[in-house]
């Protein structure tokens, strides 16, 4: 259901699209599971929509979600509130960006 809402950001106005992102947002709270979710570059796109308007997110589960490097690549802005990202098809380059982005982060204990 999750992934339906997602969809259903990036549609209209700009504005229209940040405003949704945003109540999505305060909606979910601190933290979002998308665990066995295939995320496709759509989806991709409208998360990293809605995780430049979640402040308040300390752990996003992207584990088993077939993200490519293609992907990753769109959330790699907001990839330090995504610490879980096990079992994706993640080359060595983007697992080099990742370990760059989380090496620098002191928040930053552990990463799947």
């Amino acid at each position: 259901m999750l992934l339906q809402f997602l969809s259903l950001l990036c549609v209209g106005t700009d504005v229209e699209c940040v405003r949704r992102a945003v109540a999505l947002s305060r909606a979910l709270g601190k933290m979002v599971i998308l665990s066995q979710t295939r995320l496709d570059q759509q989806a991709c796109r409208s998360l990293a929509l809605f995780l430049e308007h979640s402040e308040g997110l300390s752990e996003l589960d992207l584990s088993h979600c077939q993200l490519t490097n293609h992907c990753l690549q769109m959330l790699f802005a907001h990839q330090h509130k995504a610490h879980i990202l096990d079992h994706n098809d993640i080359t060595d380059v983007s697992a080099k960006r990742i370990y760059d982005t989380f090496s620098t982060n002191n928040n930053i204990h552990t990463v799947r």
